[in-house]
This record gives C-alpha cells, sequence and structure tokens, in this order.
C-alpha cells in the first residue's frame, strides 16, 4: 500500500504536488510537512518517513497518541531552539515540541503555476525572554528546475531528479516592543539514517557540538568540506558557523551498485545574525546549518538542517522570508558521485 493509501484509509488530509517535470511530492497538512519526494520514474521515497506510515493500522495508532507525531520529511521549525523547546528554561528538562507548531493547525491552498502552500497561525512561548509571540508561517512548494540539465545530463547515464522550491514566510502578527528578541525559520529534513552529511565550506571549518559525542573516525574536515558519517548509536549532533558555509549540504546514502543524493541549497548570510546555539551556550557560537544522527528511541535517520538569518522581533521588523532549492538523484554510484562533484564541491568516499 502506498503512503498516499495508507494516509486516506486513515482519514489524513494529503495533496499530492506535481512539478512540470514530472516530480511529485506529499504534502500533509499535519505539521505542515513534504513527507515525500519522488522522481518520474519511480515511487521510492528520496525522504525518511515514520515506520508506522507503512500501514494504516499502525499509522492510525501513531497519530491517536499525544506523544510528537514525528511523520518524517521536510518539516519547518521556528528558532531558538532553547526559546520555545525548553518551557523550565534555564533548566535543560523536559525537552518539548510545541503542538501549536508542531503538528500545528496547518491548511493547504493550491496555487497557479505548479504551486501549493501550507498556512497556519499560532502563539509560540519564549521561555528565557518571557513573551509570547504571535504569528503567521506560510510554506510554498514550486518547481525547481534539475541544475545539471545543460551539463552532464544523459538519459543513459541512469540518474533520476526530483526537486522543489520552498518559499518560507514567517510573519509576526503582533511585533513586540523593546527590548527586540530575536526569531528565525529553521527548516528541517529527515532523510534515510546510515549514510554521509556533506557540507560545502569556503574554508577549513570548525564544527559546534549540539548534542551526543561525535567519533573522530565520523567526521572527515578538510580545505572545502565537512563530511560526516552518520551510523552511531544515540542521538548526536553538531552545528556550522555562517562564514564557512557556501549554502550547500548533501546526503549521500546507498550503495554501488545504487545511490542517493539530496542536496539542499539554501542562502547563507555571514553579516546577518544567527539565534540557535547549543543549550546553555554563548551566541558567539550561533550557527546557519546541523547535521543531526539519530539512532535511539526516537527512530533512525539522518536531519540535514539549515537556518534562515533572524530578524528583530519590532515594529518595522515583523517578517522573515527564505527561499531554498531542494535537488534529488538516484541511479549508479558514478554518476551521483558526479553529481556531488559538480554541485558540492566534494570528492565523496
Amino acid at each position: 500500500m502506498s503512503l498516499m493509501q495508507v494516509l486516506s484509509e486513515i482519514r489524513m488530509n494529503t495533496h499530492r504536488w506535481q512539478s512540470p517535470d514530472g516530480t511529485t511530492a506529499v504534502m500533509l497538512p499535519h505539521g505542515g510537512r513534504i513527507l515525500a519526494l519522488y522522481s518520474p520514474e519511480s515511487e521510492e521515497n528520496f525522504f525518511w518517513t515514520h515506520p508506522d506510515l507503512h500501514s494504516a493500522q499502525t499509522a492510525a495508532a501513531f497519530y491517536a497518541g499525544d506523544w510528537w507525531h514525528n511523520s518524517g520529511g521536510d518539516r519547518t521549525w521556528i528558532a531558538p531552539e532553547f526559546e520555545f523547546f525548553f518551557p523550565n528554561y534555564p533548566l535543560p528538562e523536559p525537552y518539548f515540541q510545541p503542538r501549536q507548531l508542531d503538528p500545528g493547525n496547518f491548511r493547504l491552498e493550491p496555487g497557479a503555476h505548479h504551486q501549493a502552500s501550507f498556512v497556519t497561525e499560532g502563539a509560540l512561548r519564549m521561555f528565557a525572554a518571557s513573551r509570547t509571540i504571535h504569528f503567521t508561517l506560510r510554506k510554498t512548494i514550486s518547481e525547481a528546475r534539475n541544475p545539471l540539465r545543460h551539463l552532464i545530463w544523459d538519459p543513459d547515464l541512469g540518474l533520476a531528479y526530483a526537486g522543489y522550491t520552498l518559499r518560507t514566510a514567517l510573519t509576526l502578527n503582533e511585533p513586540l516592543p523593546s527590548p527586540p528578541v530575536f526569531a528565525g525559520i529553521w527548516n528541517l529534513l529527515q532523510l534515510p539514517p546510515g549514510g554521509q552529511m556533506i557540507f560545502a565550506t569556503h574554508s577549513r571549518a570548525t564544527t559546534i557540538p549540539y548534542m551526543g559525542s561525535i567519533s573522530p573516525r565520523d567526521l572527515d574536515i578538510s580545505n572545502h568540506a565537512i563530511r560526516y558519517k552518520m551510523s552511531a548509536v544515540g542521538e548526536n549532533k553538531l552545528g556550522i558557523q555562517a562564514p564557512y558555509l557556501t549554502g550547500r549540504g548533501a546526503y549521500l546514502y546507498g550503495d554501488a551498485d545504487r545511490s542517493s543524493l539530496v542536496i539542499r541549497n539554501f542562502w547563507v548570510n555571514p553579516s546577518a545574525s544567527y539565534v540557535d546555539v547549543p543549550f546553555g551556550s554563548s551566541p558567539d557560537s550561533a550557527c546557519a546549518a546541523q547535521a543531526c544522527s539519530i539512532h535511539s528511541s526516537l527512530g533512525s535517520f539522518s536531519e540535514l538542517e539549515y537556518h534562515a538569518p533572524a530578524f528583530e522581533t519590532l515594529p518595522g521588523q515583523s517578517q522573515c522570508v527564505d527561499e531554498s532549492q531542494l535537488w534529488a538523484f538516484r541511479g549508479p554510484q558514478p554518476a551521483v558521485l558526479e553529481a556531488a562533484r559538480i554541485l558540492v564541491s566534494a570528492q565523496l568516499r
């Protein structure tokens, strides 16, 4: 049974979006997630989805509980994490995903020219600042043409492509008076476990530890890339600061016969303010991108995360708009590695 059939059987609303090139995506208003991405040639999802969504019986039980409904796919949160996810701040426990944001109360708005949007309004407590923000979050998916179409694209390579552009707008409906606080868009993409995360960098970078303990054997930092093998048990996460980043993050998984490469192309502004830091850390450690490897009771998946530059919650500074592209390729490993070399400047190994 397909993912959409499972969700339809349990009466979970979905929308199948299609690009002019044949790319299709499953949009799930519950959580405002792009839950699946398919190339025209296949119904094999590039993204990770929760194993309970494989059958109607387990999916119904999954959504019936009051726990976090981590369906998978591409989702949007609001940063900084320490403001919105730690209700007993400055204590580090408990950690709680605000239900006003995830799953929120998203509605689907189909649009013209192969576009579709999620929209939700809500209120979120900033626990460290002792304030409440009232927000509107709009996410719009549209076409992203194959970036390699004029370079190496040859049907004989056996390389499949799927992609989309994501435009995200976060608006404060009631901008806060001074003193200002900062907030920003945070997009998180969940992918199958056990692969390699790569961030292209302008120079040799350092990483910021967020949680867990990443073995030096799993981390390779060179002059123009950070490579992170994501297979260790536990919950491990690192961040990279804006000045190092080119704005390309990629994830490679599969094997020598058949590999997949998912790339996020996002805007980085080293002159802007970024606000997400490890809990209890200085603002100087704020990161623009993160890699998170989960092999725990939460499941087994990898996350490619990035942040848009933050904005001040003041009148006249009430909106943040971000646009990124997602490019996904699948096929024989040599062709996939060539795509990675061109688009991420990385010799993968």
